[in-house]
């Protein structure tokens, strides 16, 4: 059965937002950084339908913070990154459909007594509800679902919808993911369920990108067919700079599906960003220790693609306009390029684009 991965920039019925509230991921149990997820919301419900996805606890709360149009949508999960844990919609004969992929805490594994531990402690409980996420959105929005046994979380891929994909090794290939699996049988699941022909794999991603093993949805996305947005550092004393050039020399020598050579637009990254003593302090919870001085992995690349706009984030720096304009133009005057405030965001880890996830049009144009 032929199937097809929608680009981002292709028409959506839908985006779905997480709502973050772990006290232990975000200062003072998510507050600010709720507010800044419905900002980003407001600004998609301009262009297009926009649900915000919540623990029931939070679903008041959720409705209080938004307007008429931003519809709340009650959905248990403990991570907030919809991203990692939605379905992939895909076109599987004209037909919209889910794919539902396997989740294991970002490379985690399962105690004895049911619970999992991830990379960086014991995050979750032995109600592993993230793995329901996908077939709770799926339920909602009436779209049919298949499962694949593959591990895989929905930030570290990308696609330009005609049969190319993008990803980091570092992550993909990783052994806490899919250690049974060899590097072609993972490429062969890929066209199987998204209708990918060429995948390229990026060796790294964004320097203490840890907690998710260097998702390329941080570093690397496509714009349009055959040119892609990369972070960017001319420091060579970044530990950042060689991610950067081994990405930008695979990118120039590596063709796409369709036999393109890809143009590569550059988007400086902002100043290294630390998490600061009042950040750390207000961040609480027995699962996870934050300590101050911890690099955050800030990036310009993890944004939302919308129906004819962009919300990028800012981080309160010098560079934040400049990354704006160099993403504006990418896109061309086609596409409005919106810049808002997601340190808050980032100080849980990740980003606009890994708090969302696209829902494409039920049927092929």
């Amino acid at each position: 059965m032929p199937s097809r991965w929608p680009a981002e920039w292709e028409p959506q019925q839908m985006a779905f937002l997480g709502f973050p509230s772990r006290g232990d991921w975000y200062r003072d149990g998510g507050e600010y950084a709720q507010r800044e997820i419905c900002e980003v919301a407001r600004i998609l419900s301009q262009y297009q339908a926009v649900t915000i996805c919540t623990n029931p606890d939070q679903v008041a709360k959720a409705r209080s913070m938004v307007s008429g149009k931003v519809q709340v949508l009650e959905v248990p999960y403990e991570t907030p990154y919809i991203r990692d844990t939605s379905p992939l919609f895909v076109i599987k004969d004209g037909r919209l459909t889910a794919v539902d992929w396997c989740f294991n805490v970002y490379g985690g594994t399962q105690k004895e007594d049911g619970s999992w531990v991830s990379k960086w402690g014991s995050l979750y409980a032995t109600d592993l509800k993230d793995a329901r996420v996908a077939q709770v959105l799926a339920d909602h929005m009436k779209v049919p679902v298949v499962r694949s046994d593959m591990i895989l979380e929905g930030g570290s891929v990308h696609t330009d919808g005609e049969g190319t994909l993008v990803t980091t090794a570092e992550c993909l290939l990783n052994k806490n993911r899919n250690p049974s699996m060899s590097k072609k049988e993972i490429e062969a699941e890929l066209d199987r369920q998204l209708g990918i022909k060429k995948v390229l794999w990026l060796p790294k991603g964004v320097h203490e990108d840890w907690a998710t093993n260097h998702h390329v949805d941080n570093f690397c996305c496509f714009v349009r067919p055959g040119a892609v947005l990369l972070a960017w550092t001319d420091d060579r004393s970044d530990p950042q700079y060689e991610a950067c050039q081994q990405a930008l020399e695979l990118l120039q020598s590596t063709p796409d599906a369709q036999g393109r050579k890809l143009q590569v637009h550059k988007v400086y990254l902002p100043p290294n960003l630390f998490l600061s003593e009042a950040e750390a302090a207000a961040m609480v919870g027995e699962k996870l220790k934050r300590k101050a001085g911890d690099r955050l992995p800030a990036s310009y690349i993890n944004f939302y693609r919308g129906n004819g706009c962009a919300v990028i984030p800012a981080f309160g720096q010098p560079t934040d306009e400049p990354a704006r304009k160099a993403i504006q133009a990418a896109f061309g005057e086609s596409v409005k390029v919106y810049s808002t405030p997601a340190r808050e965001i980032l100080c849980g880890g990740g980003n606009i684009h890994c708090m969302s996830m696209q829902m494409a049009q039920a049927v092929e144009e």
